[in-house]
């Protein structure tokens, strides 16, 4: 599947952006995250992770996805490669975690897939 664009604002500008859609599944695959670099803002990453991983860090469950930031790293950079490379800067959908990022879990994924194979 390919997502679709959407309009979205950020520090109060419009933009239309496209999420990129991570074909790689994290353990059960069965809850769907935002992964979202802050250093590519409003651009973000949608991965499916294992339903057993939290997404609020502070919970008392023994998983968390902070636990697997790496794991979801390596799976983006498997398909999109690191920001850095044989030293160029490569844009978005490239990975750019320099400042950290940020998630959320996503509820209705039908409003950023638009139904069409890759």
């Amino acid at each position: 599947m390919i997502c679709k664009p959407y309009e979205t604002t950020f520090w109060g500008s419009k933009y239309t952006i496209t999420p990129v859609l991570i074909d790689q599944k994290l353990g059960d695959g069965k809850q769907i995250i935002a992964f979202q670099p802050l250093a590519t803002r409003p651009n973000f990453y949608i991965i499916y992770i294992d339903s057993t991983w939290d997404i609020d860090n502070l919970s008392n469950n023994i998983d968390h996805v902070c636990d697997h930031y790496e794991e979801i790293c390596e799976a983006i950079e498997e398909e999109h490669g690191p920001h850095e490379c044989e030293n160029e800067l490569l844009e978005f959908p490239a990975l750019n975690t320099d400042c950290g990022a940020q998630w959320w879990k996503i509820e209705d994924i039908d409003k950023y897939l638009n139904g069409k194979e890759k």
